[in-house]
């Protein structure tokens, strides 16, 4: 997510710290255990509270599968760190099928936008705020044709 973040930062002339410091690079979502993604999450995301302390904070992440990263990661930066709002974006729309050419995901039944709105999902996750491209808006970002099938619900 630090590239994404970066450019928009940029985009909207605001100011990029990152908010934490990684011990290990790992897909938390691509673990089966939900201990084992709370464990990989910790590791990964160690909070830098002078630079979320009382701020407003915008998560900038490539994709939203389940939301479980999300919401620790929400805890994490109003808990630990004293974050004064948590805002989140992600650069592509919520996961909501099975990758038609293999890509390991999980479950369609764990995918969170296959079960909640936009505003019930966003007080779920405990942020202010969530944004993200839809379909149409991701593939002009692109700006190429890609598969989305991953995008749409089944």
């Amino acid at each position: 997510g630090l590239y994404y973040a970066a450019w928009a930062a940029r985009a909207v002339g605001a100011w990029h710290a990152p908010g934490f410091v990684s011990t290990i690079r790992k897909r938390s979502a691509l673990l089966d255990e939900v201990k084992e993604r709370i464990s990989a999450i910790q590791l990964k995301a160690n909070v830098v509270r002078h630079a979320v302390a009382g701020k407003r904070v915008l998560v900038v992440d490539d994709s939203i599968i389940s939301g479980l990263t999300l919401r620790h990661i929400a805890q994490l930066l109003r808990i630990k760190a004293g974050a004064k709002e948590v805002h989140a974006a992600t650069a592509a729309p919520p996961l909501r099928s099975q990758c038609p050419y293999g890509v390991k995901m999980p479950p369609e039944s764990h995918m969170i936008f296959n079960h909640l709105d936009l505003k019930t999902a966003t007080v779920a996750l405990e942020l202010d705020s969530f944004f993200h491209l839809d379909v149409e808006e991701f593939e002009k970002a692109v700006g190429m044709s890609v598969c989305t099938r991953c995008f749409v619900r089944p």
